[in-house]
């Protein structure tokens, strides 16, 4: 069972021309003063390491979208606003050059991806062009839309958020139990908000508010704790880079089909991280669990809150889309066209690699089942595990593992494309 996803990804370029006109004097002195008397933005040093964010470890901050931007007046946008953010003095930063509505668009655009702790401050903004009465543009202005939210405020609680939840891992010292962790203490601290995910296409098209809109941040997944798929992705890119471990966000789309004909498909988030020279993929948003529920009929139900008679199925954090190799995560994602996915790939270094949780032969299945059975209660078990040797249906084949254990119980089986399949064990 895969939950349905929506990214909204919204960036608002209110452009507003100022021709000038008049006699040539007046158009000269005003031009000398856009172009020569107000000061050019600074650019901002790179990479960022953001002081406000307290953490025990070397941070890892990986620009990986400012690298995409092959444009030099791009990257002097994004420089420049990013600088603006860090400063955090001004209503607005006035950058001195000759700059389209796309540029503007695609450097606000890497710059949201790459330090999502501004919030909102990159995804909705006006942009104003200063131009001669030729229409060339002599510089662009641009300002964050305030409207009803505290940004001060909200921007302090995610830095707390974020050094609290570092503070936790801080003695951890191998990275692959470190980054393991905080994706299990993300998961287990976000829901997912259904209601704006099924609200996304409205909300974009309104032009909604911008607190409306938290859910696709990190402030929506660390103090309201509840999120869509950019703010888990957005989330874990923050902690992990913070934790010395370099990640980014993934921008793309998701096949939703139990088949791989890519007929079903929505906007969707999620990361990739760096571990030496290789680079693996995880996907927080469809491994949060913590949603799903046997009804009082003992149906296996989605809810974001429970109702009277359901049954929580635990574990709420699985691992089935955690470290995939790019060739791996392209079954059921679709990685944007816009940018380039690195898709080196070193050993194993997934959830079940790491925990052994990985059935070779159908002994070592049974083996698992018969283990899974005897802690099974009086409430739901949920086990995960890999299948890794040929099958044509992971799921008849559990159940035929089954019936040669002679289990006592019901089995439900949800399974990706890998052979990843989380099993919830009924005593029968």
């Amino acid at each position: 069972m895969i939950k349905k996803r929506l990214l909204s990804l919204f960036a608002l370029l209110c452009a507003c021309w100022m021709l000038l006109s008049g006699c040539s004097g007046v158009i000269g002195s005003l031009q000398k003063f856009a172009s020569d008397h107000l000061p050019d933005a600074p650019l901002a040093e790179l990479p960022y390491l953001d002081p406000n964010i307290q953490t025990s470890f070397t941070p890892e901050i990986l620009d990986f979208y400012y690298q995409q931007l092959t444009d030099p007046e791009e990257q002097q946008i994004y420089r420049a606003y990013l600088q603006f953010l860090i400063d955090g003095e001004k209503k607005s930063v006035y950058i001195k050059g000759s700059y389209t509505r796309e540029q503007v668009f695609r450097a606000m655009s890497a710059l949201q991806y790459d330090y999502p702790q501004f919030l909102t401050r990159c995804s909705r903004y006006n942009c104003t062009y200063y131009s001669a009465n030729d229409g060339t543009v002599l510089a662009v202005e641009i300002a964050p839309i305030d409207e009803d939210y505290d940004f001060a405020a909200a921007q302090e609680a995610v830095y707390g958020a974020l050094s609290e939840i570092l503070t936790q891992v801080s003695g951890i010292s191998d990275p692959r139990e470190r980054q393991l962790t905080l994706y299990d203490l993300l998961i287990d601290r976000v829901t997912y908000d259904q209601a704006t995910a099924q609200a996304g296409q409205q909300i974009q098209a309104e032009g909604s508010s911008l607190w409306k809109n938290m859910p696709h941040t990190a402030y929506g997944a660390l103090i309201d704790r509840l999120a869509v798929c950019d703010g888990y992705a957005y989330t874990y890119q923050l902690l992990c880079s913070y934790a010395g471990i370099p990640c980014a966000t993934v921008i793309g789309m998701s096949q939703q089909d139990a088949a791989p004909t890519g007929e079903y498909q929505e906007n969707h988030a999620w990361n990739m991280v760096q571990i030496g020279e290789d680079y693996y993929y995880c996907d927080p948003t469809w491994d949060d669990n913590g949603d799903q529920y046997l009804d009082a009929s003992g149906e296996w139900v989605t809810a974001q809150t429970p109702q009277e008679g359901m049954t929580a199925i635990l574990p709420a954090v699985l691992h089935r889309y955690y470290n995939l190799p790019y060739e791996q995560m392209i079954l059921a994602h679709r990685f944007s066209p816009m940018f380039q996915y690195p898709q080196r790939t070193g050993p194993a270094y997934d959830y079940y690699t790491q925990t052994g949780r990985i059935a070779s032969s159908r002994g070592e299945l049974e083996r698992f089942l018969s283990a899974a059975c005897m802690q099974l209660g009086d409430q739901p078990l949920g086990i995960e595990l890999r299948i890794n040797y040929p099958a044509s249906d992971y799921t008849q084949e559990i159940f035929s593992r089954m019936r040669v254990i002679g289990a006592q119980a019901t089995a439900m089986v949800s399974y990706t494309f890998t052979g990843s399949c989380f099993i919830v064990l009924v005593r029968a």
